[in-house]
């Protein structure tokens, strides 16, 4: 019927995996003798995964004074939906107009973090990219105002 033509179906959000669908159709004893019959059929619906992009979560313009520090502590956040914790994000934070200092030696794998005057990279998984963001700051170059 038409009803049976316009199903849709539409799974939670985020959810990958196997489903079944089952049909029942019933005649209700409507025609003829014997009762009402009925008849069923299964589908399998699989459900593939998709790669959803990773989120940084960024305080709204954040203000500091001249010639002095920022800790990015609670500033920046970064999650992937996809990653259960134990997957490896690549992170790279950038600046020119100052530098950029983090405490690898907090983490499991200081060696998965390159710190440089100009930028910060880190290939950890995103509880080790919070604390790794919880220890760095920015330092302006001398005297320098503006955005």
């Amino acid at each position: 019927t038409a009803a049976v033509r316009t199903l849709q179906y539409t799974p939670d959000a985020l959810y990958h995996g196997n489903d079944t669908l089952t049909l029942t159709v019933s005649d209700m004893g409507s025609a003829g003798a014997g009762g009402a019959l009925s008849v069923n059929v299964s589908l399998l619906i699989v459900v593939e995964a998709v790669n959803n992009a990773p989120v940084i979560a960024v305080d709204s313009d954040v203000w500091m004074a001249e010639d002095t520090e920022l800790s990015l502590a609670g500033v920046i956040g970064v999650t992937d939906v996809d990653c259960s914790g134990a997957c490896v994000l690549e992170v790279e934070l950038r600046t020119s107009a100052g530098t950029l200092e983090a405490d690898a030696a907090a983490l499991p794998d200081p060696g998965a973090v390159a710190v440089g005057p100009d930028g910060l990279r880190c290939n950890c998984t995103s509880a080790q990219i919070g604390a790794l963001l919880n220890t760095t700051k920015f330092r302006p170059h001398p005297n320098f105002e503006g955005d």
